[in-house]
């Protein structure tokens, strides 16, 4: 076995294990892919999920405690001082916690509104996989400005924060 050493943006270490299997005359090689834990720092942003080799988890899903994950690329949001929207979120979004509703989904999207961030709304086909801190969402590309740099492949993706719990 063998590893690779890196830093990431903000001087955080990230080590990739490289493990090695031989058998006769052929070599397997898997790689893990490296995972970045979003419940370590206050994080609020968009997992696009798209193959990039990076997988991103979240502590959400209120009291449940879930640990969802996604591959893809994380695209952090800013909502202003105070981080209004963020704490809309945590108001609403207190104790035990199942699927989104329609209610909660119009809470999320209001939010967003206020906070300057109406280029994302909640994707109402995907309720039943959304939870606290974790939101299937469709952004509207055109009206995100700054986003174009980002080489999109699609409009979908997850809406995360910090668990409000």
């Amino acid at each position: 076995m063998s590893y690779l050493r890196a830093r990431g943006e903000n001087g955080q270490r990230i080590i990739i294990f490289l493990f090695y299997a031989q058998r006769q005359e052929w070599k397997t090689r898997i790689t893990l892919k490296p995972t970045i834990d979003l419940a370590c720092g206050d994080y609020f942003g968009v997992i696009m999920p798209r193959p990039t080799g990076v997988i991103f988890t979240n502590q959400v899903g209120g009291h449940s405690c879930q640990h969802l994950k996604s591959e893809g690329l994380f695209i952090p949001l800013d909502d202003g001082v105070g981080r209004p929207t963020r704490h809309v979120f945590q108001q609403h979004f207190r104790g035990s916690w199942a699927t989104l509703t329609e209610e909660d989904a119009s809470v999320v999207d209001g939010a967003l509104q206020k906070g300057n961030l109406g280029f994302i709304c909640v994707d109402r086909t995907k309720l039943s996989d959304s939870v606290e801190a974790w939101v299937h969402i469709v952004l509207d590309l055109k009206a995100a400005s700054g986003l174009s740099d980002f080489d999109l492949e699609s409009n979908q993706g997850i809406l995360t924060w910090q668990n409000s719990d």
